[in-house]
């Protein structure tokens, strides 16, 4: 899941790829647990931290790429999903991966970059593509609640 812009040749390895692709989604989906148990919160915001995932009273409030990432975590992790998905339609999934650069690129660039494909709901989605966006999900949620991002 490394940036092709990125040149470092130890996460342009398939491997470490993978390894860098399953760590995000169990980061991403950890800081929940995290934020549920920080005393130095409000009670409200550890318990409004759950409807970033699966929500059945504020759906509007889901961020589908880090549901998806809480798929990718608890199935790796466990091997196999033990609890009903997080994803609306069945559980996200690594279901490609592919080696090469992709254009548009910006210099310098690797020619030898991963790049995974994530089934979310039935869509394939970009596994950076779909970084991104959680990042920024968990971004707008923590500013959104005064917590100060990480630096």
């Amino acid at each position: 899941m490394a940036d092709q812009n990125n040149y470092d040749e130890t996460v342009h390895q398939p491997d470490a790829a993978r390894d860098i692709l399953f760590h995000f989604c169990l980061d991403a989906f950890h800081l929940r647990d995290w934020i549920q148990n920080a005393s130095t919160l409000t009670q409200a915001v550890r318990d409004d931290v759950r409807h970033l995932f699966r929500s059945s009273t504020q759906p509007q409030q889901v961020s589908s790429a880090l549901a998806a990432c809480a798929d990718i975590a608890n199935g790796t992790k466990h091997l196999v999903l033990t609890h009903p998905p997080y994803t609306p339609g069945g559980p996200a999934e690594v279901t490609g991966q592919t080696q090469g650069a992709r254009f548009p690129m910006t210099l310098p660039f690797h020619f030898a970059a991963n790049h995974w494909t994530i089934n979310v709901g039935g869509a394939e989605h970009d596994a950076l593509d779909l970084a991104n966006r959680a990042v920024a999900d968990w971004d707008a949620w923590l500013t959104a609640r005064g917590i100060a991002l990480p630096t």
